[in-house]
């Protein structure tokens, strides 16, 4: 088949088919990266924006020298990691193992309090509500990697080769768990179902959740940590003695996040697993010979 071929023409043969290749590798590679992460990582770039702006750094700083400073943390922030992760569960579903789940979300949440805080309590040191927010964001995508799945804080590409990562991909579990995620409902429909007590100073308990519509959820969490920083602010735990009830963080919506779409995210993974795990090593396979023939014939 090469026999006849010109110099010029072989070149153009063997351009043409590493082309081929750089291609298919290029696209296989291109839709893998994003997968869920990357929808993660802007939802979450909006939520810290709004962390931000309303919770600014150095203003709603615990004062650890207060007589109360050891109770609010040990009582009220640590239900607070409680709450996040507990509030992820559906009540509404049956789930004989609801109990179990909820001991198991609390027994983490302590763990991850005692190691991020511990050191804190005991030397008595000044804590920043902003950084405690940052914490929680960073708590949240450990829950959703140890608890959920591994894809919805990684990329796409890390999800494609980790262990059952593809067999995750393809499954019909996973596509309806980030469809659920990422629905959006009426926010006044989600704070009803959110069943809770807010009282001084064991902070927040769940008795009942709508669980993870992600965007209502972080609105809901939100807004609920606002009327908690007047009960401090009444409660003058903060350095800042001039802080008022007027103080209070502004409420968000829905409308301030960014609404993620990870189901997109799973189909650009599909994609890139199609492009980079079967395409292209059938590319490869066929024209690695060709190339290896015109090489030879051009001798």
């Amino acid at each position: 088949m090469f026999n006849n071929l010109s110099k010029k023409m072989k070149v153009i043969w063997l351009s043409s088919l590493a082309g081929v290749m750089t291609l298919f590798f290029v696209l296989g590679i291109g839709f893998s990266i994003p997968g869920m992460g990357l929808e993660s990582l802007k939802f979450i770039n909006s939520v810290e924006k709004q962390i931000d702006e309303k919770i600014p750094k150095n203003k709603f700083v615990l004062d650890g020298q207060n007589n109360s400073f050891q109770i609010i943390m040990e009582n009220g922030i640590l239900n607070t990691y409680i709450a996040d992760a507990v509030s992820t569960i559906n009540f509404y579903e049956q789930n004989n193992d609801r109990q179990d789940l909820i001991e198991e979300y609390s027994a983490y949440a302590k763990q991850w309090f005692d190691k991020t805080w511990g050191t804190a309590i005991e030397k008595k040191q000044d804590v920043d509500l902003n950084t405690i927010s940052h914490d929680l964001i960073e708590f949240d995508k450990s829950v959703a990697e140890k608890y959920h799945n591994y894809g919805y804080v990684h990329t796409g590409l890390a999800w494609l080769f980790k262990p059952g990562g593809i067999k995750s991909i393809f499954a019909k579990a996973t596509h309806d768990d980030a469809l659920h995620q990422q629905t959006t409902i009426d926010q006044t429909t989600y704070d009803y179902l959110m069943q809770y007590t807010s009282q001084k100073p064991d902070g927040i308990k769940i008795n009942s959740s709508a669980g993870t519509y992600i965007v209502n959820n972080k609105v809901w969490f939100f807004n609920v940590q606002n009327n908690v920083i007047v009960e401090m602010i009444e409660a003058n735990i903060f350095k800042n003695h001039n802080l008022t009830k007027s103080d209070r963080p502004t409420d968000i919506t829905v409308n301030d996040l960014y609404h993620p779409n990870f189901t997109l995210g799973i189909n650009l993974a599909k994609t890139g697993f199609v492009f980079l795990l079967v395409l292209t090593p059938i590319v490869f396979g066929v024209a690695i010979p060709m190339i290896v023939l015109i090489t030879i014939k051009r001798k």
